[in-house]
């Protein structure tokens, strides 16, 4: 039982980093093709001692953002068919553009048992938690850029009204790990 809620807690982590190598991949705008060749100047220029340097300063020109064009922009759309795809058999993926939230719905029924064991210390738990809090983190932060102020939240399938992972914005605001109420 306990190597089978490590087994689907791995299922999620790489499922969530497939998830978020495709994000990158498609913020990025990257795209394969081969380089394209340049003519040589036949004749090269020599600098002579009375050539006087450029007065105009060459500008820099650095940008930390790829230029968002209609072919590299992801939608909400695309993000949750990418989440249903890397969570296929694990989890339920489910948005709701109400409330601007997507839920995660564990579909193993020990999954809130690790969870339980996570929370009462056991070490290879806790680490499996971090692991999917913390691609969620980077996740969430992925679709801040589409459409700010959406909620993640893993939900205890064992009780469906609970939330027991909340992120938005790339901020955790809500661990049941944390949760200092709940023993």
């Amino acid at each position: 039982m306990y190597n089978n809620d490590l087994k689907k807690a791995k299922q999620i982590i790489i499922g969530s980093l497939i998830f978020i190598m495709l994000l990158i991949f498609m913020s990025c705008g990257l795209t394969v093709s081969a380089p394209t060749p340049t003519k040589a100047d036949p004749t090269p220029k020599q600098k002579t001692v009375s050539q006087k340097p450029s007065s105009t300063p060459k500008q820099k020109t650095t940008s930390t953002k790829p230029e968002k064009t209609p072919e590299n922009l992801l939608t909400m759309d695309m993000v949750f068919d990418i989440l249903k795809t890397s969570y296929k058999g694990i989890a339920d993926i489910k948005y709701d553009k109400k409330e601007n939230i997507i839920k995660i719905i564990p579909k193993d029924k020990y999954f809130m048992y690790g969870v339980l064991l996570a929370k009462n210390g056991d070490p290879a738990s806790k680490e499996n938690w971090k692991s999917l809090k913390e691609s969620l983190i980077t996740i969430s932060k992925q679709v801040k850029e589409i459409k700010k102020n959406t909620f993640i939240a893993v939900i205890n399938n064992q009780n469906t009204d609970k939330h027991i992972l909340t992120i938005v914005n790339g901020e955790c605001v809500y661990d049941i790990l944390n949760d200092k109420s709940i023993n």
